[in-house]
């Protein structure tokens, strides 16, 4: 269970730098059968990326 004050995501949209990416590659950085479906397996998300990422798997497991 993953508790989220306000909106899916909401602690990455209101509390983060927008500079920030993830210390992990995309092709490590996953989800419960949720990965990496981009073109650049190497390189790292980006704050709006990590956020989409979020988002669409909170939409993919139908999270409320």
């Amino acid at each position: 269970m993953v508790l989220e004050r306000g909106e899916v995501a909401h602690t990455w949209r209101d509390e983060r730098w927008e500079s920030l990416r993830l210390l992990t590659p995309n092709w490590q950085s996953r989800l419960p059968g949720f990965g990496y479906k981009g073109n650049d397996p190497d390189g790292y998300r980006t704050l709006p990326e990590v956020i989409d990422f979020i988002a669409s798997y909170a939409r993919a497991i139908c999270a409320r």
